[in-house]
């Protein structure tokens, strides 16, 4: 058996240590990429609703039901949290239609249609984290292989 040297394994493990850097730094910049491609969406009453660029008559807007009071990227996940709807802007009933169905926001002094997309309680949430325990663990049996081959 043609044995590796100190100085080859040495060069082997900090080839893949590169590797992994290069690819844990990859992971992390492209879940910042995902986030800025989420489509516009406000969280009320349980519910996301996805913010559309219709926009709808002011005859067909009902009363108030609430207001964005703070930002959340990159989905809403509670109640008055939007991704991208500014803070302070209202929310509406859209008259004849049911409101877990679709609401009206108001930007600009122009109101636009959202559909319900879920409920808050089935968003996934951040998946970063499993991600990088896989790769930790991929990267500790990659180790352990490499130097069992060394015996």
């Amino acid at each position: 058996m043609s044995g590796l040297k100190g100085g080859e394994i040495l060069y082997n493990v900090k080839r893949l240590l590169f590797v992994v850097i290069v690819f844990i730094v990859t992971l992390l910049n492209t879940g910042e990429a995902f986030a800025e491609s989420y489509p516009r969406a406000i969280a009320l009453n349980n519910y996301v609703y996805l913010v559309s660029g219709v926009e709808i008559d002011i005859n067909n807007i009902g009363k108030e039901i609430g207001k964005i009071e703070r930002q959340r990227t990159p989905m809403p996940m509670k109640n008055g949290e939007s991704n991208d709807t500014p803070v302070g802007s209202l929310i509406f009933e859209i008259k004849d239609i049911n409101t877990q169905d679709a609401v009206a926001v108001k930007m600009d002094n122009k109101f636009y249609f959202a559909s319900q997309k879920s409920s808050i309680q089935r968003i996934s949430g951040n998946t970063l984290l499993p991600v990088s325990i896989i790769s930790l663990t991929v990267l500790i049996v990659v180790l352990f292989w490499i130097r069992s081959r060394k015996h």
